[in-house]
């Protein structure tokens, strides 16, 4: 079978080949680096107005940073840990400094607690600021 191409707008594709055979392998649990770097800029967005600072203690998925910009989504935590700093970093996207906040890891991640609801039973304006409080973009 040929390998197949699949195109999107912007000349991103993905060869099938890569992928042939994966489905088969065992999920692998990935432990956290010891400090994590997280870019304040995580989509095509302004950047995220930090909610926190050195020395505070996050938690696995809280909410770190914000924007009141219509294009604009919070960023979460993807560790629980303490803020060791807020530096101006190259992006790994565009190599232009950007803020971003350094966390300290825990060994073990407590995440944030959430308000599960059935989405069949909520109204359309309540999923879509869900929708914006999870970060989602794209």
């Amino acid at each position: 079978m040929a390998a197949e191409r699949y195109r999107e707008r912007g000349g991103f594709f993905v060869d099938a080949r890569m992928k042939h055979g994966l489905e088969e392998l065992p999920f692998q649990e990935v432990s956290a680096p010891p400090e994590v770097v997280l870019f304040l800029r995580q989509h095509i967005g302004p950047v995220g107005k930090p909610l926190v600072r050195e020395g505070h203690r996050v938690r696995a998925g809280q909410k770190v940073a914000d924007s009141d910009d219509p294009l604009g989504v919070p960023v979460h935590s993807p560790v629980s840990g303490t803020v060791v700093g807020l530096r101006e970093l190259p992006h790994p996207m565009s190599g232009r400094p950007e803020p971003a906040l350094l966390i300290r890891t825990e060994d073990e991640s407590t995440p944030t607690p959430t308000d599960e609801q059935d989405p069949d039973k909520l109204p359309p304006e309540e999923i879509l600021t869900r929708v914006r409080e999870a970060g989602v973009v794209g």
